[in-house]
């Protein structure tokens, strides 16, 4: 016999995009109110701030990946793009950034820099390592590599992306294709090579 609980579960679990679409209507009606609420040069609390920062964080790394799957954002982002392909645009100036606050201009020459990321990105990074590794196949990454390819993808951002992709999302599209190509042993795009010098030396591409 089954409890209720248990049916409640089992209704989720066959519409769980029944589910979030709900959560992002609720989501956009009280955005919606609270932007009208919130007026230009009004002081906030920090907890507030803070919470709409993280909400704006997770809705966009959840629109990346629903938008561009993995294959898919590894190709977009490891490719060579042709002379009109929209992805060599620059990103909007107000995007576009020159070097980092928190980190030397060579900290992502190699897996051993010393690559400071938020605790947010950090973590997204250390679940691919240990998600990666487990599977047992192919190379092994560390998350020394991951933050490299992560940094030269947030930079690469400012001179060519994809319309509509953050530049987190851009940056982890570089990461995504990393991974396939530990794990393989070839790129899932011939044209991402940019990366080769981080991979380990009995890697069949690494270029060490």
């Amino acid at each position: 016999m089954k409890y209720i609980n248990d049916i409640d579960k089992e209704i989720c679990k066959s519409d769980e995009g029944g589910m979030a679409k709900g959560q992002l209507m609720k989501i956009s009606k009280q955005a919606g109110e609270l932007a009208e609420k919130i007026q230009n040069g009004m002081n906030l609390d920090a907890w507030v701030q803070d919470k709409i920062s993280k909400a704006e964080h997770f809705i966009e790394a959840a629109y990346d990946f629903m938008m561009y799957s993995e294959t898919e954002a590894s190709k977009t982002q490891a490719d060579k793009p042709g002379p009109k392909d929209p992805r060599r645009t620059p990103a909007p100036k107000k995007d576009q950034k020159k070097g980092s606050k928190k980190n030397k201009p060579d900290s992502a020459k190699d897996d051993k820099g010393k690559i400071t990321f938020n605790k947010s990105t950090t973590e997204r990074l250390k679940k691919k390592v240990e998600e990666h590794n487990k599977k047992g196949k192919g190379s092994k990454a560390t998350l020394g590599m991951l933050k490299a390819v992560y940094r030269r993808g947030a930079g690469a951002y400012s001179t060519s992306h994809a319309p509509k992709m953050s530049r987190d999302g851009w940056a982890m599209a570089r990461v995504n294709a990393f991974l396939t190509l530990l794990r393989t042993g070839r790129p899932s795009n011939s044209g991402y090579k940019q990366d080769n010098d981080l991979l380990p030396k009995g890697h069949p591409r690494s270029s060490k």
